[in-house]
């Protein structure tokens, strides 16, 4: 009975040994972005053994994220770069744009908002797209856009969960440390997990769609 209990093959087993390597991952993932202008490669390899993770049942995560890091620098830096430029100067610009209080700055902020929705919708298909194909990083960027518009709902909805999470985590002080320490932990490998899953399918089927974009 003991045995049965402690097999590498229980489900008990292989739960907690799947929660460990979220935990271990999610913990790589948040450390990777820490520099800010690395959270490209970060987002590539948290992806990427998130999908080894879904097809295999034993996987050593530390060694499989520093190899999807070297794997992954070069491109995850540059398109992670991107993404962080332009969202910090959308960011900036509403914050400069909300000091002034007439209707041309209150027309650019809602220009800078759209843009920076756009933005974070489109990453949502920009880093799983980078890992199957071999375009240039320009034509990554107009195919995870035209994904985002043909799957607005769907991109719409994704964004939406953030922000609610985002409410959330600045509705008190209990909140904040309560969210700031899951996410730490593992929120973002557990939110991977299922977004994996999900955007899979979504890449399979749209993957013919991708190629025509490309001539």
């Amino acid at each position: 009975m003991v045995k049965k209990i402690f097999s590498v093959d229980n489900r008990f087993v292989r739960f907690c040994e799947r929660v460990l390597d979220l935990l271990t991952l999610n913990i790589l993932f948040v450390l990777t972005c820490l520099p800010i202008i690395t959270v490209g490669i970060a987002k590539m390899s948290l992806y990427q053994v998130l999908l080894r993770m879904k097809e295999e049942q034993h996987i050593a995560v530390f060694p499989a994220y520093l190899s999807a890091v070297k794997e992954n620098s070069k491109r995850g830096f540059f398109l992670g770069l991107g993404e962080v430029a332009i969202v910090l100067f959308c960011l900036l610009d509403m914050r400069i744009l909300g000091q002034v209080e007439n209707n041309v700055s209150l027309g650019m902020r809602l220009v800078c908002t759209a843009i920076l929705f756009l933005t974070v919708m489109t990453s949502f298909y920009l880093y799983p797209l980078a890992l199957r194909e071999p375009s240039t990083n320009l034509q990554l960027v107009k195919k995870a856009f035209f994904l985002t518009c043909l799957n607005f709902p769907w991109s719409f909805l994704m964004i939406g969960i953030l922000g609610v999470l985002f409410i959330l985590l600045y509705s008190s002080l209990l909140a904040f440390l309560l969210g700031m320490s899951l996410l730490f932990l593992i929120v973002f490998s557990a939110m991977g997990y299922v977004y994996v899953s999900f955007m899979e399918r979504l890449l399979e089927k749209y993957l013919y769609l991708s190629i025509r974009l490309e001539k």
